[in-house]
């Protein structure tokens, strides 16, 4: 099984993405033996390509006032929303999802949040053919 990672230097916020499984967890807080790590499924893999696209992720700032969101998004285009990493403690089963419109052959190659300047973050998702 194929994964990813990162750390989102806004949010302090570190994750592992596997075809199954989203982890994530506070990456700034002090180093204990039991950091609080979050789970999160991920869309199922429907296509009969072998096109086993590890999904993408990013999480959504909400200044230092509360945890942040965590949007992922499948190689098939499957988009997961989740308003809080909190909900990673509960079993995650509650999110907000869409389907892309991607036509046959195309499929989510990148993940991106950028801001502008007084503007809310923004997400951009690349795909391909």
């Amino acid at each position: 099984e194929a994964y990813a990672g990162g750390i989102d230097h806004e949010t302090g916020f570190g994750y592992i993405v596997s075809p199954s499984t989203c982890f994530a967890w506070n990456a700034t807080t002090a180093y204990s033996l039991y950091p609080t790590c979050y789970m999160f499924p991920m869309p199922p893999v429907t296509t009969t390509s072998g096109n086993l696209l590890t999904p993408f992720a990013s999480f959504v700032p909400y200044g230092t006032t509360r945890e942040p969101g965590l949007i992922v998004v499948s190689g098939e285009g499957e988009l997961r929303f989740w308003d809080s990493v909190d909900t990673g403690l509960a079993g995650a089963e509650h999110f907000t999802s869409t389907q892309l419109d991607l036509v046959s052959g195309e499929y989510v190659t990148g993940l991106y949040r950028y801001e502008v300047r007084s503007l809310a973050p923004q997400i951009c998702i690349y795909y391909h053919s």
